[in-house]
């Protein structure tokens, strides 16, 4: 039985901010070398390479917005997945979890971002989409995974209503 469920899309604004500036830039310069027939700045590409470079930007705009981590806790354990990244939805059961807790973290200094980042202080993996707030797992092999929430208060809720002790521990 599902008890918590996060789906979580690219929302920060800039990022489609930037993309669509550059892809505007190479719309201008489309029109302006192969419609109007002027060359695009001092050093003009080849006709061909526009239309080309320009497929770019909005590749990585339909990247961005396929960027999705889907988060699941259940009875049974915790399952999640990133796409693209992953291909599949991947599991982890309570008896392979040591420790699960809800933590307020920073992005930047722990794991240099956002997406599908692992630490260079402890190894751990962090899977975020945006914010500072995370399921923490420490797992009892002794590997960490750190999922991104944008819903903290609720991710908690759940972990203490399944038992978890308050040190996180099942």
């Amino acid at each position: 039985m599902k008890v918590f469920n996060e789906v979580q899309r690219q929302t920060q604004k800039w990022i489609y901010f930037l993309l669509l500036i550059i892809l505007l830039l190479f719309l201008f310069g489309i029109v302006q070398q192969l419609i109007l027939g002027k060359p695009f700045g001092n050093h003009p590409v080849k006709d061909w390479a526009l239309p080309v470079f320009g497929l770019i930007p909005v590749g990585l705009l339909i990247f961005v917005r396929l960027n999705i981590l889907q988060t699941e806790i259940s009875e049974k354990g915790i399952n999640y997945q990133y796409k693209p990244y992953h291909g599949n939805e991947r599991t982890i059961s309570w008896e392979e979890i040591d420790k699960c807790y809800v933590r307020v973290y920073s992005p930047i200094k722990e794991f240099g971002g956002w997406g599908l980042r692992v630490s260079l202080k402890d190894g751990g993996r962090a899977l975020n989409v945006a914010g500072s707030t995370g399921i923490q797992l420490e797992l009892k092999n002794g590997d960490r995974l750190l999922l991104g929430t944008q819903k903290p208060e609720e991710a908690k809720r759940v972990l203490d209503n399944l038992n978890l002790a308050s040190d996180g521990t099942r």
